[in-house]
């Protein structure tokens, strides 16, 4: 899923504007509602969090993320070759922008926006008063921090197992709590290690699994077994699946 946003050209001169709602972006998030994010946000959003996102790399000047991404180890992590790396960047700390706003030539009446065809205007809740930023993606934790950590050689490409693992190293090193690979790749005796020894720092590892039943897909490191290991048998391996 690539995050998205709705883009309304502003016209100098045509008179009156109004806030174009709902946005369609926001209004197609159904883990919003299915989780019930809102009352999670009063409890918890994430703030003080590093979440690493090892993919394609972030765009860190997406209006939905904006101050939300950490700078990255290296240039590449700063720029994104298929997309992917942000949008699942948007899904975890997404914070929304401020919805554009659509001129109204003078004498005429506001027309509904194209996100709203066909559907009425819902009374604003009291968080969009708090927050003004009703359009765009909003994350399940929209107070954490973003770690963008390029892996993707290019675009589409699983890549390397043991360059996944470096990449995973250099998570850690940056303070990640919570790494989330979002690729599936070959298994090596390096990325296991990788990954048991974030487990051991305390970090909790999310892994891809197959996007739809039946495709091809080499499902590490999401199929590493392990709650514990000989030498630390406290130190439980929690790589959870991703659908």
């Amino acid at each position: 899923m690539t995050a998205a946003v709705l883009v309304t050209v502003l016209v100098a001169g045509a008179g009156p504007a109004v806030a174009a709602e709902p946005d369609l972006v926001r209004s197609s998030q159904w883990q919003l509602t299915d989780l019930d994010l809102a009352a999670v946000h009063q409890r918890a959003t994430g703030e003080g969090i590093i979440v690493a996102v090892i993919d394609s790399g972030v765009d860190g000047a997406h209006p939905d993320l904006t101050g939300q991404v950490l700078p990255g180890a290296d240039a590449a992590s700063g720029t994104d070759v298929d997309g992917r790396g942000t949008g699942l960047a948007g899904l975890i700390a997404g914070h929304g922008h401020v919805p554009p706003v659509v001129p109204v030539a003078p004498g005429t009446s506001p027309s509904p926006s194209p996100s709203a065809a066909g559907s009425a205007s819902p009374e604003p809740s009291p968080q969009a008063v708090a927050n003004p930023r009703t359009a765009g993606v909003l994350g399940v934790a929209p107070g954490a921090k973003i770690l963008p950590v390029a892996f993707a050689p290019e675009p589409g490409a699983s890549g390397d197992p043991d360059l996944l693992a470096a990449a995973v190293d250099r998570a850690v090193a940056g303070g990640a709590k919570i790494i989330c690979v979002a690729r599936g790749v070959a298994p090596s005796a390096r990325l296991e290690a990788s990954v048991e020894a974030a487990v051991a720092a305390g970090v909790l590892v999310i892994a891809a699994d197959a996007d739809r039943a039946g495709l091809p897909f080499t499902p590490w490191p999401a199929s590493y077994p392990g709650c514990s290991t000989p030498s630390r048998p406290t130190a439980r391996v929690r790589c959870r699946s991703r659908r």
